[in-house]
């Protein structure tokens, strides 16, 4: 009897025709890509394993200058599933115990559950066919601007923080007023106290997001900056990525937008 094969060695296998086909992406630890260059968002597609047979596909867009201390498969502003493009033979058993598990079209943006089985014969293909269709969405995001329009197209999944990322969008555009319009509404939640019973993880969050009041309020475009591109430094590092990532400046830093505000 052989030695079980690991998912991370089965994903490893699967990615690597696409990244010999795609120079601009980037395997990091065991299950993500990343797609390069990679400056104020991460655009990145996760492969998150399930039972040992099968695990799903999804493309995410993570602003990076956010006070989360890490962009995982899930948190971020925006994520979507790739699913199959092709259903199995009408006579394979596990198409007629499970049909929903597979989509009849190749299209993105939630329309099939997307479950992908490792032991398919026609699974390499159509991995390749469903990541490069999202890669071209994903490439076509690449400056600050294009990532914000995008996200405020899309509406935001976590309740609890549906009013910061809009506000953080703001902030990245230099547009403070309103951010501060938005911050003076949720700045009582992140005053600095003791908060017993809260996990440390989340007391660094509300921590992070405090140092937002004084820059914010008094608009200190340079306080601003530095803590912003602080927060990004500290994301790259968590994740693994400050290899790939590289910093660069927020629109309101140049001389010719102080100019004209």
């Amino acid at each position: 009897m052989g030695v079980p094969v690991s998912s991370a060695a089965k994903v490893k296998r699967l990615v690597r025709p696409l990244l010999k086909r795609n120079p601009d992406l980037a395997l990091v630890g065991k299950d993500t890509l990343w797609l390069q260059p990679i400056h104020k968002f991460g655009r990145h597609i996760h492969f998150r394993r399930g039972k040992s047979q099968y695990f799903t596909l999804s493309w995410h867009l993570s602003p990076l200058f956010t006070p989360a201390l890490w962009i995982g498969p899930n948190p971020g502003a925006f994520d979507d599933r790739i699913g199959r493009s092709t259903i199995r033979p009408a006579n394979d058993p596990i198409s007629r115990s499970r049909p929903s598990l597979y989509r009849t079209e190749n299209i993105l943006f939630h329309s099939g559950t997307g479950l992908w089985e490792y032991d398919d014969d026609s699974l390499q293909d159509d991995l390749i066919l469903q990541v490069e269709g999202a890669l071209r969405l994903m490439r076509s995001l690449d400056t600050l601007e294009k990532c914000s329009a995008f996200l405020r197209s899309y509406s935001i999944k976590r309740m609890s923080q549906i009013e910061h990322w809009p506000m953080m969008l703001d902030l990245a555009a230099g547009d403070l007023d309103a951010a501060r319009d938005i911050w003076i509404g949720v700045r009582e939640r992140h005053r600095p106290r003791s908060r017993k019973g809260l996990m440390p993880f989340f007391d660094q969050i509300e921590t992070r997001w405090s140092e937002l009041d004084v820059p914010l309020m008094s608009k200190d475009r340079v306080g601003l900056a530095t803590l912003l591109k602080r927060w990004e430094s500290e994301n790259a590092h968590s994740i693994g990525i400050e290899n790939l990532w590289a910093q660069t400046a927020f629109p309101f830093e140049f001389t010719e937008y102080h100019e004209q505000s």
